[in-house]
């Protein structure tokens, strides 16, 4: 029995340790989005009873909106997003760039900006966790439970926790000063069970992550990856002679700079700019690379353009283009479509660039 003990006390740690890794890329990705300094608390892990956890979440208190993913990968399991009902006020307001209505989330656009901004957090986060994990954790297109009382809160979580048993869960609070507030919830997944004393490890050190709004450069043998691709644009930049390359992960068809200007990806005139430097230091020659794209996901109405009517994921991709075209870099291939939550590879010995979409399907380019 206190063998099995420790087992558990040590899995609600490293799941901890998970989730702070995990939220601090989440509230960059945040910051580089909304211009604001977002900032995470304390973790709260704990193991329990499958029922008791399921009641929990469906009486919590002060929750003005709801986003719910199912998260697929080694292992799968489940991440929430609960926002308190100022909190969705003021982000769809600062997302949409029309006025804070009294009450609710001011309709579809309000609705879409919401998810767009859920997507971008539960990406940043799965990706950090993943790193952490050696694992590729994928999340689901979100569910926006804009009531979460009663009903609401029993379809968005049904199939999402096991019926019996026992599940790990980890919450996690975030905010923007007095603005933008909200918590991350995690459920690894009950196959996660004896696993995650295991965790920690990383992918190692030839697989460079590279989370939203920032970019990694390297040579051969070194593969660059990024996970959970929405509207965000994988833009990959290769030089088939020195086996040298860039993947940037950017964020905004524009601006994007953050609060101190730190985000050296997020928009493609930065992205690309930096990535040309970095493979310069690394060796390679700007003027032979050519370039790969992927992402730009639109499964969410026109949101984060201020405004402007067409989706942001088109919006950024054709930025890119446009970025790439004045510098005289081909394109040579591109995985462009709606579909959210990919994930893509590149291979700096080969240029291959896998991308990965949900269902196991797979597409190289």
């Amino acid at each position: 029995m206190g063998g099995a003990g420790e087992e558990t006390r040590g899995e609600v740690e490293a799941l901890a340790a998970a989730a702070v890794e995990a939220m601090g890329q989440a509230t960059k990705a945040l910051m580089a989005l909304l211009d604001l300094p977002v900032r995470s608390g304390s973790p709260r892990a704990q193991c329990l009873p499958a029922a008791s956890a399921a009641r929990a979440l469906r009486e919590a208190p002060r929750v003005g909106a709801a986003l719910s993913f199912s998260v697929t990968g080694d292992p799968e399991g489940a991440l929430l997003v609960f926002f308190p009902p100022a909190g969705v006020l003021a982000l769809t307001s600062r997302l949409t760039g029309q006025p804070q209505p009294e009450a609710g989330i001011a309709g579809t656009l309000g609705e879409s900006a919401l998810k767009e901004a859920g997507n971008i957090l539960a990406s940043a986060y799965l990706s950090a966790a993943s790193r952490w994990a050696g694992r590729v954790l994928r999340p689901s297109v979100p569910r926006l439970t804009p009531d979460w009382s009663g009903a609401g809160a029993d379809g968005a979580l049904h199939g999402l926790l096991p019926e019996a048993g026992t599940v790990l869960l980890v919450e996690i609070p975030f905010g923007a000063g007095r603005l933008v507030k909200g918590r991350v919830l995690w459920f690894p997944g009950t196959q996660t069970r004896g696993g995650l004393l295991r965790w920690g490890q990383g992918f190692g050190p030839e697989v460079i992550r590279v989370p939203a709004a920032t970019f990694a450069a390297g040579r051969e043998p070194d593969r660059l990856w990024i996970v959970g691709l929405g509207s965000c644009v994988g833009v990959a930049l290769y030089d088939p002679v020195a086996h040298v390359g860039g993947l940037a992960h950017v964020l905004v068809p524009t601006g994007g700079k953050g609060a101190d200007g730190r985000w050296p990806a997020a928009s493609p005139e930065r992205a690309v700019a930096a990535m040309l430097q970095a493979v310069a230091a690394s060796g390679g020659e700007p003027g032979r690379c050519v370039a790969k794209l992927a992402g730009g996901g639109q499964a969410f109405e026109g949101v984060l353009g201020r405004g402007k009517s067409q989706p942001v994921g088109p919006q950024t991709a054709a930025a890119v283009r446009a970025e790439l075209g004045r510098r005289g870099i081909m394109v040579v291939a591109e995985a462009i479509s709606p579909e959210p939550g990919r994930s893509m590879e590149l291979d700096l010995a080969s240029g291959t660039v896998t991308v990965r979409g949900q269902g196991g399907k797979m597409q190289v380019l």
